[in-house]
This record gives C-alpha cells, structure tokens and sequence, in this order.
C-alpha cells in the first residue's frame, strides 16, 4: 500500500475511532475511508486560479458515488465555484 493510501486509511481510522478500546464500526469506517479517497481524487481534478479553485466536473464523480458535492461547493459573486 502507497504512503497516501496508508494516510487516507490512519485519517479514517481517526474520524469514526469512537469506541472506548480504540476500535471502529467497519461500515463507518469503510464510508469514511471511500469518501476520503473520492474527495482526494476530485482535488486532483481541480485547478486553481488567483484566490479561487475552480471545479473541473468533478461533481459528477460525487454525484456517481450518492455524495452530495453542494456542502464543498458554492458559487462566488461573479458565478465562479469555489471550494467552500
């Protein structure tokens, strides 16, 4: 496993650790860990511009995987998307 795999998979962990012996339930572990990865993917995909990151479609990637994209994104005055 790649280091950014490993680092995505310990942020997981660190997100739905709720359990007094240090474990996790796998179900929010696994939603976590795939929203993680979805989100670096889109990331990716984005460029950025002076004081704005402007989406490539990446909202079809979230929208594919039953994510709601609109809680990252919002529009500026001048219609420009940007990560919220």
């Amino acid at each position: 496993m790649n280091d950014k795999i490993k680092d995505l998979s310990n942020r997981a962990v660190e997100l739905t650790q709720n359990r007094p012996n240090g474990t996790c339930e796998m179900s929010k572990y696994n939603r976590a860990f795939a929203q993680l990865i979805i989100d670096e993917c889109c990331q990716r995909m984005e460029y950025a511009v002076p004081d704005r990151t402007v989406p490539r479609p990446t909202w079809q990637i979230y929208e594919h995987f039953g994510l709601d994209w609109k809680n990252d994104w919002h529009t500026d005055d001048y219609g420009i998307w940007k990560r919220k």
